[in-house]
């Protein structure tokens, strides 16, 4: 599967989480791109190339454990001109590992499908426009 890693909603859940591990923007680089100051982008398009299931320990929640590999393009926005290239990340290839929580977390995804990526950025957003997210549970 195509997806978009949100580097910045991942931030947000390790902070959240107090989670220690060394995230993927620190991991993923090579000595060659830090000395050409390559970054990974705020939305990277990966590809899903490992799956696996584990049970945290402590909380005893399921958990997924996918591993991305970096790619060149997450796929054509339906609304993008033929003009639109995607830009291939400078760090195509690299794998790292992302733990996504349980359904019954509270925590924004980080990891999206592309065609949901390309739908938001296609929206036509306007402050102060409000939008509407689905949580699979309730909370009350």
């Amino acid at each position: 599967d195509c997806v978009v890693y949100l580097r910045d909603g991942h931030k947000e859940f390790l902070d959240a989480t107090r989670d220690k591990r060394r995230p993927p923007w620190q991991l993923v680089l090579p000595s060659l791109a830090q000395q050409r100051h390559y970054r990974m982008r705020p939305a990277e398009p990966a590809r899903v190339v490992g799956l696996e299931y584990r049970v945290e320990d402590g909380t005893q929640h399921t958990v997924a454990a996918l591993r991305l590999q970096l790619c060149a393009a997450a796929g054509r926005s339906p609304h993008a001109d033929d003009e639109d290239e995607d830009v291939p990340s400078p760090l195509e290839g690299r794998e790292f590992e992302v733990i996504i929580p349980s359904g019954q977390s509270n925590y924004a995804d980080f990891v999206v499908p592309t065609a949901r990526f390309h739908a938001a950025i296609a929206a036509e957003w306007a402050a102060p426009q409000r939008c509407q997210a689905w949580y699979p549970h309730d909370s009350g």
